[in-house]
């Protein structure tokens, strides 16, 4: 066994303390450093040779508060009382209309391509600090209203774009103006 005037136990010594103020400083320091805590972070290591395909396109599982009526079923077949019909059509779709008086949006001329998802916020004071912080940057901001687990949310991206290549650009740019994860996503 070395004596503690040995170099090699000085050595070792010094070399464990190296290593145990390293790790210290790669876990403790992010932590302190960003104020979250990193239990979060999940890492998938080995899955028994499988694969999974990774899927390039987004699909949202945001529900529509109000169904699309615009699709309407054509009858073949004539109905004798039309009168009576029309005025009970009439009555359905006053019943129908939107109670909160906001304009329709009219979907035929959406402008279609990729968008840049910087955020999703239930304050409109929060959306509204992004979107002012976006533009004075030079963005082209949009605010986008949705429900969300049953809960009125605000959707801010920037687009749409022609080309995917042109968002990923956009979207390098935005997170370094507002230090905060951003992604790419098909519009609409």
């Amino acid at each position: 066994m070395p004596q503690p005037n040995d170099y090699s136990f000085d050595l070792k010594h010094r070399l464990v303390g190296a290593t145990v103020l390293i790790v210290a400083a790669v876990i403790v320091l992010p932590l302190v450093l960003t104020g979250q805590k990193q239990g979060h972070r999940h890492v998938l290591i080995g899955n028994g040779g499988t694969s999974v395909p990774i899927q390039k396109t987004f699909i949202s599982r945001i529900e529509v508060d109000n169904p699309d009526v615009s699709a309407e079923t054509v009858k073949d077949k004539p109905e004798p009382s039309k009168e009576t019909d029309s005025q009970e059509s009439a009555k359905d779709v006053k019943n129908q209309g939107n109670n909160d008086n906001r304009p329709v949006a009219d979907t035929v001329g959406s402008p279609s391509g990729w968008v840049v998802r910087v955020g999703v916020f239930q304050l409109p004071e929060n959306a509204n600090k992004r979107q002012s912080l976006l533009d004075e940057n030079g963005f082209n901001v949009n605010l986008e209203e949705t429900k969300l687990d049953g809960k009125t949310a605000i959707r801010v991206f920037l687009g749409p774009f022609s080309s995917e290549e042109e968002a990923e650009r956009m979207k390098a740019q935005a997170v370094m103006v507002t230090n905060d994860k951003a992604f790419v996503a098909r519009y609409p």
